[in-house]
């Protein structure tokens, strides 16, 4: 029980039974839109590169729909589509060719974060069963793959909710999005969660009827996907169309009562925001720029695509001109010849491209613009062709490192959350008895995880034996280094830390690790022991043929060379 500093008892805050939650989020479910869905939804249509699918009209004016290249809709077939006007003011029009901007942002720093050079090391402090048992649960059940899942999701819209579920005897993440999201806090301070409700919307097509009953076709049904997650309980309710959804229209389709005692998730802020439950976004500041930019594109492409037409520019002999039948039109082409007259000129008029070269400069400066608001650096072949090291690279990306040591935090202490709350649930399940089937015999709960290799110091064998949980321990996060060393670094690395070594300042061991990663060595104290061993017997063997003196644990110590 936590205490004051008087040491009398802290208030303890008013904790609801699992009832009492489920009918507090039943009760502030809202079935229409709010505010808060409606901007999340925006930021997140520039992720998914729906950002402009609410404009009817392309860039030239016609049924935007009908013309997209991936639509539904598309029925017409290139050029046959019906003609539209020019006069939708710049605002008005689907930009053609859009840069995605908000999307590649995201993606960029999920990257940096989440990639398989990248991820962090989890430790449990001085318990190695428990920290075993952590990594066999993130390999089994594709861990990683949800945290970048989940990182795509709060970087697009500002925040995202985890949850932990046991199945089958098989740890699952689950990744939620915000927007569809109504919390149930515990402590909104530190953004702990008692409950929450998961609801979104989705079209199923249907079969339709005419009022006699006859078969007419298909129709889109708007429907409700309704969840409940608290401390206690989860449970899933029938989907019905939103036009029955109504306060009292609860049907559970699924039930379980867990009874943790405690929220099995996270509720994470893409970048710490205590004013607000939704953190910002990783292109926040930058909607405006990747919205003009994308317009300014459109129109140079529009421009571009009416010059590859020229225009036919004559000038003609008025007695020419009069000799000319009005009613044959100009026709252009090899095959045809035009009459001027010894007077008149006929030429192409295309435009000379300064338009569009002043255009691809501000849209460069755009583009700036965005990567100085979002941080995200876009590398060119002169940047990469300029870096000689990790640490170059570093230096250029040091805008975009900065805020991504800010997601670092954000995203590291919710891993170790969930990381605990995994532990919590595995413990629950200790000594349970289960039986599989009706007609088998009950038996301890078992985890369905790969074994764990256990290497014999001794004679560095590999064992397989089952995973089991230890005492416990602090856990913590080791993120390793954004980019990894060139074969420049990794070369400087060897040769300093076999000259420490050498000199006595370190030991073999922590050597070795320094070196393990250049090449991929996971078990540092097994190559190590290996390497000892392997030393021992080739003096041992020495000394048997008579080829000199030297010790085993002189050579180990630095202090005398190992045998040609």
């Amino acid at each position: 029980m936590s205490t004051t500093l008087k040491g009398k008892p802290a208030p303890q805050p008013y904790k609801p039974s699992a009832d009492e939650s489920v009918k507090f989020l039943q009760e502030r479910a809202v079935f229409g839109e709010t505010q808060r869905f409606k901007t999340l939804d925006r930021r997140e249509a520039f992720f998914r590169c729906r950002q402009y699918a609410h404009q009817e009209k392309d860039w030239w004016g016609r049924d935007a729909d009908s013309s997209e290249t991936i639509s539904p809709e598309a029925v017409f077939p290139p050029g046959t589509g019906p003609a539209g006007g020019d006069d939708l003011l710049v605002r008005d029009k689907r930009p053609t060719a859009p840069t995605n901007m908000g999307r590649s942002v995201v993606k960029r720093y999920t990257g940096l974060l989440f990639s398989k050079s990248r991820r962090p090391e989890i430790k449990v402090e001085n318990d190695p069963d428990t920290e075993a048992f952590l990594r066999a649960v993130r390999e089994s059940c594709r861990f990683w793959p949800m945290m970048r899942a989940a990182r795509n999701k709060g970087g697009s819209i500002g925040s995202v909710v985890m949850t932990v579920a046991m199945r089958e005897g098989k740890f699952a993440y689950e990744v939620h999005n915000s927007k569809n999201v109504t919390p149930l806090w515990k402590s909104r301070r530190d953004l702990q969660l008692t409950g929450i409700l998961v609801m979104w919307r989705y079209n199923r097509e249907e079969n339709a009827y005419d009022k006699d009953g006859k078969f007419s076709g298909t129709r889109v049904v708007v429907y409700l996907h309704r969840r409940i997650v608290t401390d206690e309980v989860d449970i899933t309710y029938q989907d019905i169309p939103l036009e029955h959804a109504s306060p009292e229209n609860w049907i559970e389709e699924a039930r379980v009562d867990h009874g943790l005692g405690f929220f099995p998730g996270v509720w994470i802020q893409n970048e710490a925001e205590t004013e607000d439950v939704d953190g910002d976004a990783d292109c926040e500041g930058a909607w405006q720029t990747i919205d003009t930019d994308d317009r300014l594109i459109a129109q140079m492409n529009k421009a571009l695509l009416k010059n590859l037409d020229p225009t036919v520019v004559t000038k003609t002999d008025e007695k020419e001109m009069a000799r000319i039948d009005a009613q044959n039109p100009l026709i252009k082409g090899s095959d045809y010849a035009l009459e001027v007259g010894t007077s008149g000129d006929a030429k192409y008029m295309e435009m000379t491209g300064s338009g569009v070269t002043v255009g691809m400069a501000f849209s460069d400066k755009l583009e700036q613009n965005v990567s100085d608001q979002t941080g995200a650096v876009f590398i060119d072949d002169k940047d990469l062709a300029a870096a000689q090291s990790a640490k170059a690279i570093e230096f250029r990306h040091a805008p975009m490192l900065d805020r991504a040591d800010d997601f670092r935090a954000q995203y590291g202490d919710a891993i170790v959350a969930l990381m605990e709350i995994t532990e919590r649930i595995a413990r629950r399940f200790l000594g349970t008895i289960v039986a599989v089937g009706p007609n088998d015999t009950p038996s301890g709960f078992r985890f369905k995880l790969p074994s764990r290799q256990i290497r014999d110091e001794k004679t560095g064998e590999v064992k397989l034996v089952p995973h089991r949980l230890g005492a416990g321990g602090y856990i913590s996060i080791e993120w390793g280094p954004y980019f990894s060393p060139t074969e420049d670094d990794n070369s400087k690395t060897i040769q300093n830390s076999a000259a420490a070594n050498q000199a006595g300042f370190v030991d073999k061991v922590t050597a070795a690790r320094r070196i393990a990663p250049v090449f991929g060595v996971a078990d540092v104290e097994g190559t190590v022991a290996k390497a000892k061993t392997e030393l021992e017997e080739e003096v041992a063997a020495g000394l048997a043929g008579g080829g000199g003196g030297v010790m085993p644990g002189d050579i180990l110590a630095g202090g005398g060379n190992p045998p040609a």
